[in-house]
């Protein structure tokens, strides 16, 4: 059944909106109402007139009739002049709205090429156009009625003139309602367009009505009343009592009901759309789109509404557009901000990376061996620059071995780093004694740091005889591998922070000591033992000890490694909290032995015993490889033996260590000289002349080059 009435009403619906496209390009924009309006009221009004008349007549007179349809084709006619139907004929209407409207529009759709007054003039016209319509009804009326009183007077002359009058009354009200509802309906989406237009063109669209819903209901009312006045008045006349009598009245009721049905949904369909379009911008607008809303209705409590949401809507889109503007603002400053704190993080970083790199050259990565004494050094600050530091210092026949810890990190306490190095390296030159050195440093150090800042320290004394003289301001104890008895002490004295306060002079005090061959002398700081892993335990002094008992065999600095390595396997995920840093100080096992050949190779080699030479040579490498003097010792041999290509190697990774010493760079000219590379060799020979023109072998050289 839907399918069928489907089937059959859409092709009946797009037939009329054809209809109406033509009719409106044909009669304008303003005349194309009338086919329906006048077809809608038409109906409405025949079918009342009808059903009052032919229940007081007993048949309709064919000249009644034709003056009917005669009345109503000079409305028709009149209705078109009126609204410019004709205007494609030349003939124009002598209504001035009429022809405005609709020179505003083209073929139906509204110019937009207009002026702001223009449009606001056009929403008026449009709003009070049903109203308009429903003022000519009584016109309409008259005309039809005058038709048909004329046929009465001049051929019907049946006497029924008054009750022709009376069916007019009656019908006024059904034609004037049907007028007005189909005609604003008709141009309820104009109205929206003309809104919008306005809207687009930044003024607001004014708040136009036509009238009140009260009216409309009365109108409802009205009709009922008359429904029942006639429905009565049938069941008064001769009509009840004939044949058939109640069967038309059942009819005509049924007819009259259909009609107030008609209208009633044609009344309430605007204020349902009125509803509906409120609704959906409603939704939209809490979706946070914008609700382009631009109400149809012309009654005036619907219009009130929809102009005060309107109203709502637009403060709530500009309270959200300016609140998003101020976003907007607030992003690019925030941008801006944010591009000016990368630039500044970018210097920054490159400054501190340039204090990362003069830290670098502070702290020694790796150390040349002093006599026994190897040095393993483990150095990874938290950050780029660190607050730990170590220092190795030579001084006649000792060495001083430094560690220290600042509080805090980062730059604060690299800066305070730097200071301190140069303090201990001062104070050191002044003095034999760690604890001396401590008092110094603390004193100097006390007057410059003026935050809450302080460091902790091991300072230890080796001279060349392996006996050690220590001081610990409050750092870690040092470990003292004995290789003999394979056990560790634990080093520590008296004395407090350094930096602190100047009272803390008078704590520090020092102790004695004495290594061996084989022995090893571990310094090392907090960020080592504190360490955390993934469960929380600490990597701890014990795991440390292990360690350096496990591989007391190796070198110091393979030693260091091995700690560094089980230190990041042991935290695993967990980040490095404090900077780590460790000073390992072994004695070679074999120092003595080693001292005994390696004079023992000296003696050779100026005997020229070049072959015994070459094989203590041999012996030397294997004892102690590390050892600084044994490239150069190396060089001198194999000149000897004429082996030039090992010869300048030798010399040249001597030269690593010891960049411009004389006694290299002269033999790496005599190397030059025996190989015939004469240009390199005078290079070199002109450099030692600038240097000393007066040394003996510099000038034997010259005259070899002459």
């Amino acid at each position: 059944m839907c399918v069928w009435v489907a089937t059959v009403i859409a092709p009946l619906l797009q037939a009329y909106r054809s209809l109406t496209r033509f009719a409106t390009w044909v009669v304008g924009f303003y005349a194309a109402p009338l086919l329906h309006v006048v077809f809608t009221s038409v109906i409405a009004a025949a079918g009342f007139a009808y059903g009052f008349a032919r229940g007081h007549l007993p048949e309709l007179n064919v000249y009644i009739t034709e003056s009917l349809l005669l009345g109503l084709v000079i409305i028709v006619i009149i209705e078109v002049y009126l609204n410019d139907g004709f205007h494609r004929l030349g003939i124009r209407t002598f209504i001035p709205r009429v022809r405005f409207v609709n020179s505003m529009f083209e073929d139906g759709r509204l110019k937009i090429d207009r002026e702001v007054r223009d449009y606001q003039k056009l929403l008026n016209y449009l709003t009070d156009f049903g109203k308009n319509r429903a003022l000519y009804g009584p016109f309409h009326v008259a005309v039809v009625i005058a038709t048909v009183l004329v046929a009465e007077y001049f051929f019907v002359h049946s006497g029924h003139g008054g009750l022709y009058l009376q069916t007019a009354i009656v019908t006024l009200p059904i034609h004037v309602l049907f007028v007005y509802v189909t005609a604003d309906l008709h141009m309820g989406k104009y109205r929206s367009l003309v809104k919008r237009q306005l809207f687009f063109m930044g003024h607001e669209p004014p708040n136009e009505y036509s009238i009140s819903l009260k009216l409309k209901f009365a109108s409802i009312l009205l009709v009922i009343a008359l429904s029942d006045y006639i429905l009565i008045s049938l069941l008064r006349s001769e009509m009840a009592k004939s044949t058939g009598g109640y069967t038309y009245i059942i009819g005509f009721s049924a007819f009259s009901l259909a009609l107030l049905m008609v209208l009633t949904v044609l009344f309430f369909s605007s204020i349902f759309a009125s509803i509906k379009e409120l609704q959906l911008a409603a939704t939209s607008l809490q979706e946070g789109h914008d609700p382009d809303f631009y109400s149809q209705t012309s009654d005036q409590e619907l219009a009130t509404l929809s102009s005060g949401f309107f109203h709502a809507a637009q403060k709530v889109l500009n309270y959200r557009r300016d609140l998003e503007q101020q976003i907007r603002e607030a992003t690019a400053h925030l941008s801006e901000a944010n591009a000016e704190l990368q630039q500044k993080d970018k210097e920054i970083q490159t400054e501190l990376d340039f204090a990362a790199e003069i830290q670098k050259e502070m702290i020694p990565h790796r150390h040349a061996p002093w006599n026994a004494l190897q040095f393993g050094i483990l150095y990874e600050p938290m950050q780029k620059v660190s607050g730990d530091f170590l220092n190795i210092y030579k001084k006649d026949k000792a060495i001083f071995a430094l560690l220290a810890d600042v509080s805090g990190h980062g730059v604060p306490a690299a800066l305070i780093t730097m200071a301190a190095n140069d303090a201990f390296g001062a104070a050191i030159r002044h003095s034999e004694s760690p604890a001396a050195v401590f008092r110094e440093v603390n004193t100097q150090l006390s007057e410059q740091i003026k935050t809450q800042d302080y460091l902790t320290a091991f300072l230890v004394r080796i001279d060349d005889k392996l006996r050690i003289t220590y001081a610990n301001a409050s750092h870690q104890k040092a470990l003292h591998y004995r290789r003999k008895r394979n056990t560790i002490e634990a080093y520590d004295t008296n004395g407090l922070f350094i930096g602190a306060m100047a009272d803390a002079t008078d704590t520090y005090e020092e102790k004695t000591s004495k290594l061996e061959y084989g022995d090893m002398l571990v310094i090392f700081t907090d960020g080592i033992t504190e360490q955390v892993n993934e469960a929380g335990e600490e990597f701890g002094l014990a795991r440390l000890q292990e360690i350096v008992m496990q591989n007391h065999e190796r070198s110091a600095q393979q030693i260091a490694d091995a700690v560094r390595d089980q230190l990041h396997s042991f935290a695993g995920s967990s980040r490095i909290r404090d900077d780590v840093s460790m000073l390992i100080i072994s004695v070679h096992p074999q120092y003595r032995q080693f001292i005994e050949k390696f004079n023992e190779t000296v003696g050779a080699m100026k005997k020229r015993m070049v072959t015994d030479s070459a094989r203590l040579l041999e012996d030397l490498w294997k004892m102690y490889p590390e050892f600084p003097a044994l490239p150069f010792l190396s060089a001198r041999i194999y000149y000897q033996l004429q082996e030039y290509e090992l010869a300048e190697k030798h010399v040249k990774l001597h030269l690593e260590k010891i960049p411009g010493d004389v006694r290299a760079t002269q033999l790496l000219a005599a190397i030059a000289i025996k190989t015939g590379n004469r240009s390199r060799a005078a290079n070199l020979v002109n450099r030692l002349t600038k240097a000393n023109a007066e040394d003996k072998i510099t000038q034997h050289l010259s005259k070899k080059l002459q």
